[in-house]
């Protein structure tokens, strides 16, 4: 039986300053629906975990907009529709790997990923550990993208090679690549989502690339 998800269409109205090719959509925990439409910019999730974790409407960011409730943070696994041009099925192995090396190291249960939309979805489910602080969700949102590729040549190489397909991430691999080394080496961050007063604040602020001090 084929799996199917059930995908919002593309809104516009998004200020996304980048088209990256890669998409991200939040599943629902119970079916594979779509809670919002498929964004480019993996900061609106920040906005997503920063209005669960607190309680309160995300507000109007960019167009995008978030209340709590949605998404219980009780739930034992997140769901993300990844989407990216054409069959994607031959990157769900390599993905997976990468993504299970640092769910290890930073202790989560390990990632599982399904194909589904004949090719045209990959279903990831992971730890709620990986939305549990704005650089978390915004480095596994990263490596989601950053996975396409990955061979089993073993991590740090992989990630130095800087052979990404996404642009940004080729463009900013200088500075996030130390980080997530870091992170592969079991390193972690005492952020949290309460210590941004608003949720614009966690989308601009928030992410993997404001981790100082973590060599």
């Amino acid at each position: 039986m084929r799996t199917v998800v059930k995908l919002m269409p593309q809104n516009h109205d998004y200020g996304e300053e980048f088209t990256y090719g890669f998409t991200f959509s939040s599943l629902s925990p119970k079916r594979l629906v779509a809670q919002h439409a498929p964004v480019n910019c993996k900061d609106f999730l920040t906005d997503v975990w920063w209005s669960e974790y607190t309680g309160r409407p995300s507000g109007k960011i960019y167009g995008f907009s978030w209340n709590p409730g949605t998404l219980p943070v009780t739930d034992p696994v997140r769901r993300i529709a990844l989407c990216y041009t054409g069959d994607i099925t031959s990157y769900k192995d390599g993905l997976g790997k990468l993504l299970r090396e640092f769910d290890v190291a930073q202790g989560a249960s390990p990632s599982e990923i399904r194909v589904a939309n004949k090719g045209a979805v990959l279903i990831v489910s992971f730890d709620p550990f990986w939305t549990s602080r704005p650089y978390l969700i915004s480095a596994y949102t990263s490596l989601m993208r950053m996975g396409f590729g990955y061979a089993d040549e073993g991590v740090a190489k992989y990630l130095k090679q800087n052979k990404f397909l996404c642009e940004i991430d080729r463009s900013r691999s200088y500075h996030i690549t130390p980080r997530l080394l870091a992170m592969l080496n079991g390193r972690a961050w005492p952020q949290t989502y309460h210590q941004f007063p608003t949720a614009y604040l966690a989308h601009n602020g928030g992410g993997i690339l404001s981790w100082t001090g973590f060599a």
